[in-house]
């Protein structure tokens, strides 16, 4: 990925190379000429094993989030915060999704910030849609990032996945409003 900044993102499985060129005597072709011998470094080191952590008290457990997404995940490391999780996606690390159940208290607060987000990546005009179900709930898919947001009763489902720097992860609003949906009925249970 060529950032607007002058930096050049190259990724090999579970590691990247960053090269920030705009301060050199080199474009970003020049930036692409440079990176081939670390990336011929990069390549032949075997992928990091990684450490497999619990999905004790998540809210959905990751194969559910897998067949959701309909791509592959692992739990990522845990925020320490109840009924919080974050998972990784196997085949591009540098995408995490984070599902969330929450007081009712915060969801001013969490739609405020989910209205930012549309408007801060599809257009000042931009404006996330509405979801069919709960008391209330928006959601929204972008080439950076997707969420969804739904209050039901007194608690906040929310399911939001950035992937700032992929070049790959297509805009995902259905699988979040999927994810959140899915994490209503779990609760029920």
């Amino acid at each position: 990925m060529v950032g607007i900044t002058g930096t050049l993102v190259l990724r090999k499985g579970a590691r990247s190379l960053t090269i920030s060129y705009l301060n050199s005597s080199t474009d970003a072709a020049g930036a692409i000429r440079l990176s081939g011998p670390a990336l011929t470094r990069l390549a032949a080191v075997p992928e990091p094993t990684r450490r497999v952590q619990s999905a004790k008290g998540c809210p959905l457990p990751p194969e559910v989030v897998t067949k959701l997404l309909e791509m592959p995940v692992q739990v990522g490391p845990r925020s320490g915060v109840v009924d919080k999780c974050s998972y990784g996606l196997i085949d591009d690390p540098m995408v995490d999704v984070e599902l969330s159940i929450e007081p009712a208290e915060v969801a001013p607060m969490a739609f405020d910030a989910l209205h930012a987000h549309v408007k801060g990546l599809l257009g000042e005009d931009a404006k996330p849609d509405s979801v069919p179900f709960g008391d209330k709930g928006w959601a929204y898919g972008s080439k950076s990032g997707s969420e969804a947001a739904v209050l039901s009763g007194k608690q906040l489902y929310r399911a939001q996945m950035s992937y700032m720097w992929s070049t790959t992860t297509p805009a995902l609003k259905e699988q979040m409003v999927r994810l959140v949906a899915a994490m209503m009925a779990n609760s029920r249970k």
